[in-house]
């Protein structure tokens, strides 16, 4: 059950000044609003079978019971193997976002040998999580600011504050995203220089409104705007109240020169990243930490060298190297209540408990490609170190991450590609990876607890990837075949879960007929997905225990038609 409507529109801009200068510009803009798919157990996979999904039928709720205490999740039906957890009527589980991306880009020709590039842009985005299905208890509950406590609420308006209601609620973001790079490239003979600063701020501002539901089981207001639960105080009742904004800088700078007759190109870089993260807590209606004020302000950097180089041996074959240092600093929810790093002391101090630290990671891989006349092929081996990698462990379900700092780990592997044309209009084209990722710490959630994870491999990294494809075209048709093996995966830090490999055969097809009056170059798209109507799961996150895990089930066959053409 369920749908997915999206308005999209997107406009663009150039204006040549004069041969060298010219600006463009881009709008874009979306409003989608879509019912979710069930993230699932396996218990649930193995009780209810592969088409199991969110509830279809409103199971209803108590209403008024004056006098008496009702709880409304008790006409929810519980999930497979749990005495707590409830199943979620599919109209509570929606994902309504909007977003627009504005771009202005000037590029100025400064000399014969320099340009300069202005890039100014903005991103804007809203939404509300995944699931809104939430029973709220009208007894302590509610923050009161002016005595530091919880109190109660009458929700469903029957005169007492016993009840646990149905309404829906989840996590709100709204996000603001302006940023500027500037870029300088001279080119000087057989050498060219590239210069510039990268500039953003983001605002990150992350609710938990709450509105009523109908009594049909859906929000008053999918967007938990209008008509939003408040406190007795008459101020908004907050499931997470955060406030996150981030600085980030950087200065790069590279050079890059050909050399014996351009067979030679050797490329040496430098960038010096910055990120300030500005995390504010209000106190509102979580658990734990959520109910007191804190702030931190944390700021990482780092220098970031690259090089790389490729060497034409022949017309036919070359070699190449690429080496770099990169880095990412800690996300804002690595300081938010719901996570378990975060302390509070009995005088009310906050603190963490292991201080968030910035992944980095040292890349290097080594190739080869040939091209010849209607043949090519490239083989690659790679290998990434990472220090302090990033956990982040999403839950599906209340739409929360939670990070961890998973300690070092260590990517090994080799890419194959080839493609050719056999015959005129039939081409085929075929790939395989290998990946191994293995984990060389121990998982430190905090001070007294940690995994046994060293020697582990990463989850949700598949060892084997292949891939095949052919196609055949004429003129005013074609007709693709694409078929893909997915690996097998751990889905644990502690490897106690996995999901076994799968095969995948898509088609698509389409012709394209003569124009006809206004209507220029029709063209007609069939498309078939999953062709052999494989059945299998994928991991909805990576998890630190396998009863926490959650799976997708792959979509089933699907059929998509598409007509478009020119004005």
């Amino acid at each position: 059950a369920g749908r997915a409507l999206r308005d999209h529109i997107d406009a663009g801009l150039r204006w040549d000044l004069s041969p060298g200068n010219v600006i463009t510009g881009s709008v874009l803009y979306n409003k989608a609003i879509n019912h979710n798919f069930a993230s699932i157990t396996r218990a649930e996979y193995n009780t209810f079978g592969y088409y199991f999904d969110n509830l279809k039928t409103f199971p209803g709720v108590f209403g008024k019971t004056p006098g008496a205490a009702s709880d409304d999740r008790t006409n929810f039906p519980l999930t497979a193997n749990s005495t707590s957890s409830r199943q979620i009527y599919y109209g509570l589980s929606q994902n309504p976002f909007e977003n627009a991306v504005v771009s202005l880009n000037g590029s100025f020709k400064l000399s014969s040998v320099a340009q300069l590039k202005i890039q100014p842009y903005y991103w804007f985005g809203y939404g509300t999580g995944g699931l809104q299905q939430t029973f709220l208890s009208e007894t302590n509950t509610f923050w009161d600011a002016a005595s530091g406590k919880k109190v109660s609420k009458d929700l469903n308006g029957d005169g007492d504050t016993r009840d646990t209601v149905l309404v829906a609620n989840s996590s709100t973001t709204r996000t603001d995203r302006p940023g500027v790079t500037v870029t300088l490239v001279a080119q000087l003979g057989n050498q060219t220089l590239t210069s510039g600063v990268w500039l953003e701020r983001a605002q990150h501002r992350q609710t938990g409104t709450a509105v009523p539901v109908g009594a049909d089981g859906n929000p008053v207001d999918v967007w938990l705007m209008n008509g939003a639960i408040t406190r007795p105080d008459g101020t908004l009742y907050q499931s997470r109240d955060w406030m996150t904004v981030s600085t980030a800088a950087q200065v790069f700078l590279q050079d890059s020169v050909n050399l014996m007759n351009d067979r030679l190109n050797v490329t040496v870089g430098v960038r010096t990243p910055y990120v300030k993260r500005d995390f504010t807590n209000y106190p509102n209606e979580g658990s734990g930490v959520a109910t007191s004020f804190y702030h931190f302000a944390p700021v990482y950097k780092d220098v970031l060298p690259q090089l790389g180089f490729r060497f034409q041996i022949n017309d036919e074959n070359q070699i190449f190297a690429n080496a770099a240092k990169n880095f990412r600093a800690p996300p804002n929810f690595a300081y938010a209540p719901n996570n378990f790093n975060v302390k509070r002391a009995a005088d009310g101090t906050i603190s963490l408990a292991l201080d968030p630290k910035p992944e980095t990671s040292k890349t290097l891989d080594l190739g080869y490609r040939y091209q010849s006349g209607k043949i090519i092929g490239q083989a690659t081996a790679f290998l990434t170190n990472y220090k302090d990698r990033q956990a982040n462990v999403f839950d599906p379900v209340l739409a929360n991450s939670v990070y961890a700092n998973a300690g070092d780990v260590h990517n090994r592997g080799l890419e194959l590609e080839a493609g050719a044309e056999l015959f005129k209009g039939f081409n085929v084209y075929g790939s395989f990876t290998y990946t191994k990722s293995e984990i060389l710490s121990d998982l430190v959630l905090s001070k007294t607890e940690t995994q046994s994870t060293k020697g582990k491999a990463y989850p949700l990294v598949p060892k084997y990837l292949a891939g095949l494809s052919a196609q055949y075209h004429q003129d005013n048709w074609y007709v693709n075949v694409k078929g893909k093996r997915q690996g097998g995966l751990y889905t644990t830090f502690q490897n106690n879960d996995f999901i076994g490999h799968y095969y995948i055969v898509d088609v698509d097809a389409g012709i394209q007929f003569r124009s006809m009056g206004m209507f220029k170059r029709p063209l007609l798209k069939v498309s078939i997905a999953n062709l052999n109507n494989a059945r299998y799961l994928s991991a909805a996150s990576a998890q630190t225990a396998a009863t926490s895990v959650r799976y997708y089930t792959g979509a089933p066959r699907m059929v998509q038609t598409s007509l478009q053409f020119d004005l």
